[in-house]
């Protein structure tokens, strides 16, 4: 009979990773601090990572979207697709990019929290605002644009 998996490595890494922090000096500066504050970061998203997985995978929880990590280097990454086809897997940002009909680029946007929807009125206008109504005769829009 299978019995449930145990966090025996983890606490013991989890373990070490505090008794390295407590030896080292109380005060620091320049280049040590920030290595501690580094340290620290990493310490916080490894034990945030050791709580999602035990809740996910001994408690049988669904981890909420906005819970989930998906890169400890740039935090801020977003999960873009999730599909069986390549790419398999999106992470990132997406992009909003506005070219001519030449395929000069005239506008883009770092889209967080993307709705593609929302952007349609805000581009027209940094459109013609940049570029006047008369330099702009029509706007094209793939099917993720809706409004």
């Amino acid at each position: 009979m299978l019995s449930a998996p145990t966090f025996g490595d983890s606490d013991r890494f989890e373990h070490k990773i505090n008794e390295t922090i407590r030896k080292l000096p109380a005060t620091q500066t320049g280049s040590a601090m920030l290595k501690r504050l580094e340290l620290d970061y990493f310490h916080t998203m490894m034990m945030k990572q050791f709580d999602l997985v035990e809740r996910r995978l001994v408690q049988g929880e669904t981890i909420p979207h906005e819970e989930k990590v998906f890169s400890f280097f740039e935090p801020h990454t977003e999960f873009i697709k999730k599909g069986k086809l390549f790419p398999p897997v999106e992470l990132g940002h997406k992009i909003l990019l506005t070219t001519d009909q030449h395929g000069l680029i005239l506008d883009y946007r770092v889209m967080e929290q993307p709705n593609d929807k929302d952007e349609v009125i805000a581009l027209a206008d940094r459109l013609l605002g940049g570029y006047g109504s008369g330099n702009i005769h029509s706007l094209r829009l793939d099917k993720g644009f809706t409004r």
